[in-house]
């Protein structure tokens, strides 16, 4: 399939992210970590591991915020976090979505969740550098080739003295990362629930 094939509307990209958030919890509440199976320190250590990530992308989700809250479809953003990345609030969601998806203390579904964000967001990232690409023509190509499209790179950074953003806008972003941190320590208590129920599992995920 081709980018640009898929529906990334901002709509449908919230519908699809929820759905896949509901298999995952699907996939956990059929399945138990294999790592207590056989009584690994690894499924102890993966809890505070992923909750410690959920945090960090919630965090970082919101240092973009404040730089994104109002101006991101006035202004080409190419400063902060925008220095280091061109996509960084969706390398903190993948952060984020990883922390969470780990507190299911297995491997195997933040693998699982790793995939499918690589596959659908590439074709959300390719739709907007399009819109970018038509919107700021030769400002965007030159950002664009100064900046990695993903994963960040210090050597650019650019940081202003001074930056106005809209507060009700970056007030919903922080009433949206909080279920990051949320979501995490949710997950977790579903597990010892499931736990003092001693509920069935359908099988065993490392």
């Amino acid at each position: 399939m081709s980018e640009g094939a898929l529906d990334v509307t901002p709509q449908r990209r919230i519908q699809v992210t929820r759905l896949v958030c509901a298999g995952i919890v699907a996939l956990f509440l059929v399945s138990r970590s294999a790592w207590h199976d056989i009584g690994s320190a690894i499924a102890h250590l993966l809890t505070p591991l992923g909750i410690l990530l959920a945090s960090a992308g919630a965090l970082g989700r919101l240092w973009c915020s404040s730089y994104a809250a109002g101006n991101k479809n006035a202004v080409l953003m190419t400063v902060g976090p925008y220095s280091l990345s061109r996509n960084p609030l969706y390398g903190f969601s993948l952060l984020g979505g990883l922390g969470i998806a780990i507190t299911t203390e297995t491997v195997t579904i933040p693998l699982l969740f790793a995939a499918w964000f690589a596959w659908y967001y590439r074709n959300v990232i390719a739709s907007e550098e399009r819109h970018l690409r038509a919107a700021y023509g030769a400002r965007y190509e030159d950002y664009a080739a100064r900046v990695p499209r993903f994963w960040p790179r210090r050597s650019g950074w650019s940081e202003p003295a001074r930056w106005e953003i809209a507060p009700g806008c970056f007030r919903r972003s922080l009433s949206e990362v909080v279920w990051f941190v949320v979501a995490a320590v949710g997950l977790h208590a579903l597990h010892d629930f499931r736990g003092a129920l001693a509920l069935p599992s359908l099988f065993a995920l490392y």
